[in-house]
């Protein structure tokens, strides 16, 4: 991926994959079957901790907007989860929300099911103008988008270590379980025979088995994403927390410190 934010849509069998899980279910739906444009799972996307981050786009909401003292509509400020897009309407001269980047909502998708969205080919000349406005808010604030980014999935990623003694923010409650769906990621890879540079694919010692094997394609995802935090020099108590709430075994985790210490990739584990 460059460096510049573009427009993507995410293929129905990723999206699919990822809702079938409960503990995903908080990802965006692809509206099948409902679709009134010629999007689909519309958003930026951009690389980070080896995978490609999609943002999705969201329509503006009636929460998005607050009363203020003297009764008039404002929109509310951006926040860490939700960039609000807003732009100067062209005939009244006042601020107009376009819609949302709802970063708490991104997800990590490999290159092969993501395809790259073609303004020019919309044929509702009303929403092209709007995506087109959108577009505009988005070059103009990729750095903003980026940061908010880079912070939530901080905060995400390491709650357990950032929030032992404060009380963590309350979005994070409904913040997308980012290394869950990157190892959900890599196991979509494994199992689909995906080779994807920009998915850490290099911990996976047989890809061929893992295609076969969803057990094995989820223990080497599991141990591609810990090898990643060991790389950051995450403290092992750390990992074993993330482990844990991964729903491993306390053998299975021991086996991974035995692997990560090695250097080898860990065998397929009995289902859990």
């Amino acid at each position: 991926m460059s460096d510049t934010l573009k427009l993507y849509s995410v293929s129905d069998r990723y999206i699919r994959y990822l809702r079938d899980d409960l503990r995903l279910d908080i990802v965006y739906c692809n509206k099948e079957g409902i679709r009134v444009h010629t999007r689909k799972y519309l958003g930026v996307v951009f690389e980070k901790n080896g995978f490609n981050y999609f943002v999705p786009l969201s329509t503006k909401r009636n929460a998005d907007y607050y009363m203020d003292e003297s009764g008039c509509q404002q929109i509310r400020k951006s926040i860490i989860p939700i960039v609000r897009m807003v732009t100067t309407d062209t005939y009244t001269r006042q601020p107009e929300l376009l819609g949302t980047l709802k970063i708490g909502n991104m997800i990590p998708v490999p290159n092969d099911e993501l395809t790259l969205y073609n303004i020019f080919t919309e044929t509702d000349l009303d929403y092209k103008d709007l995506v087109l406005k959108e577009y505009e808010f988005i070059k103009n604030n990729s750095s903003f988008i980026r940061r908010n980014a880079d912070i939530l999935y901080n905060q995400k990623t390491k709650e357990h270590v950032l929030y032992t003694d404060k009380a963590k923010p309350n979005y994070l409650n409904s913040t997308v379980d980012f290394l869950y769906a990157e190892m959900k990621c890599v196991e979509f890879c494994s199992q689909y025979g995906l080779v994807d540079k920009t998915v850490k694919c290099e911990h996976i010692a047989d890809k061929t088995a893992s295609a076969t094997d969803p057990q094995a394609a989820r223990t080497e995802a599991q141990h591609s994403i810990f090898a990643t935090l060991r790389e950051e020099k995450m403290p092992d108590s750390y990992i074993r927390r993330v482990a844990e709430k991964q729903g491993m075994t306390r053998q299975q985790i021991d086996d991974m410190f035995k692997s990560l210490d090695a250097g080898k990739p860990v065998k397929a584990a009995p289902p859990l």
